[in-house]
């Protein structure tokens, strides 16, 4: 990749170079001094071709470093590889506030956004090795979904505040406002296969969470949009030691240790437990994995778990669903009585593809999540304020791909909940509405 597209260039540099020359040449220029007793310098036109002479020599010495450095990261065991994701989401409500929250990542209405310059380098680190591997992974995300990848003492402080990115911008987080393109970095880590106890894998340092099917990455989803089981309901990363074993040749467990949710820096300093168990039988692929420690400031236990099932139904027709269930102790307060208890989130997503042909898919995602407690969404868990707690929403997409590496991802949407906070707000448009419906459309470049 790192090439130089130099016929295209070379052929850029001449078609100009010739024009310029070919207006120079032209009647309409003055021609007084074609006479004069002075030397005559060149003219323009043979300066020109003298300049698209040099020009060609300096494209052609700069495609010779950009090989000699190709090979040269090439040979060092260095990889590279990513996208570009861009897009828009319509808003037939057209909100006030510009927002379509509490859809994401594409969360800004009515905007054309770049939502991903993503960046994958990987090192080989053992790569004369045959009997164990190791390797590093650093992962750069910049675009308008860094605001859904922050991890406390990297993108953000401990206060909530922007470490790195800007404060001034159309979004709002627990710290304040926040800008609308940031930068973050959402995975970080060694990952070594170690031939010990039958095949020993071992991951270190800050990586996604297995909580979730959906990912940060957009190349790796169907859909543009995310479930609110994703978005609120499970962590995006982890910092921590992850050990796997595969059990036999269709199963396999996890288990490790964490800093909790979304965090690089921990309040409380405890460590957390991520464990998780794979399995695939003729009903299909299972996997369940749960996270649990005292993960909040104040050292209440955060739960998590989630149960998720992949299916090959026939050659063009595939299902998957997604379970979670979530439990945070103390998470709920009501004033009146002066009492805590048990915040609970639960729901299941289901994912329906069909395959129409070799360009095209179909999709079809349905999910209901029940924010019981109204600490995920809306986030105001006090019992007094608040009634409902209800969510379902249908999204129909497709995958185009148009050509290779080019893929489109057309969407509509439709968003419900009967969630009421104060009496008078509600999840959509502007806190006004229980429902709405998005259209969006966005197109993924990978390199």
């Amino acid at each position: 990749m790192f090439k130089f597209k130099s016929t295209l260039l070379w052929c850029a540099v001449a078609f100009t170079c010739s024009s310029l020359a070919a207006q120079f040449s032209q009647p309409g220029y003055p021609q007084q001094f074609a006479s004069s007793p002075y030397p005559q310098t060149p003219s323009a036109e043979s300066q020109l071709v003298a300049f698209q002479d040099s020009a060609l020599q300096h494209l052609r010495n700069l495609e010779s470093y950009g090989n000699r450095a190709s090979r040269t990261i090439e040979n060092s065991g260095i990889s590279f590889s990513g996208w570009v994701t861009h897009g828009y989401t319509g808003s037939p409500s057209e909100p006030v506030n510009g927002s379509n929250l509490p859809t994401g990542f594409n969360d800004q209405a009515n905007k054309y956004l770049m939502n991903q310059l993503y960046i994958i380098a990987k090192a080989d680190l053992a790569p004369q090795k045959e009997d164990w591997s190791a390797s590093a992974r650093l992962d750069i995300l910049y675009g308008s979904d860094y605001f859904f990848t922050m991890a406390q003492g990297l993108e953000t402080n401990r206060n909530g505040t922007p470490h790195w990115n800007s404060s001034n911008g159309p979004r709002i987080n627990a710290a304040g406002s926040a800008a609308l393109y940031g930068l973050a970095m959402p995975q970080f880590y060694l990952d070594a296969d170690i031939p010990i106890a039958g095949g020993l894998g071992i991951k270190a340092g800050h990586f996604y969470s297995p909580l979730s099917g959906e990912s940060v990455m957009s190349a790796a989803n169907f859909f543009a949009s995310h479930s609110l089981g994703m978005l609120f309901g499970t962590p995006r990363t982890h910092t921590g030691l992850v050990a796997s074993k595969p059990l036999d040749a269709s199963s396999s467990f996890q288990i490790g240790l964490t800093r909790g949710w979304d965090n690089l820096t921990d309040d409380n300093n405890q460590l957390s437990l991520l464990a998780g168990v794979r399995q695939s039988t003729e009903y299909g692929h299972l996997e369940f994995n749960i996270h649990t420690g005292d993960d909040t400031a104040t050292s209440d236990r955060l739960t998590i778990m989630t149960l998720r099932l992949e299916k090959e139904i026939s050659d063009k027709f595939g299902y998957g669903a997604e379970a979670t269930f979530g439990i945070a102790e103390n998470g709920l307060s009501n004033v009146s009585s002066g009492t805590f208890k048990q915040a609970k989130w639960y729901g299941v997503a289901h994912y329906f593809i069909y395959d129409i042909n070799d360009k095209i898919d179909a999709g079809l995602r349905v999910e209901w999540f029940n924010d019981e407690s109204n600490s995920r969404i809306m986030g105001v868990p006090i019992q007094d304020l608040y009634e409902g707690g209800q969510y379902v929403n249908i999204t129909l997409g497709a995958n185009i791909l148009a050509t290779k590496g080019f893929l489109i991802r057309p969407e509509l949407r439709w968003d419900w909940s009967n969630t009421i906070v104060n009496g008078v707000q509600r999840p959509f448009v502007d806190f006004s509405k229980d429902s709405q419906i998005t259209l969006s459309f966005d197109i993924i470049h990978e390199f």
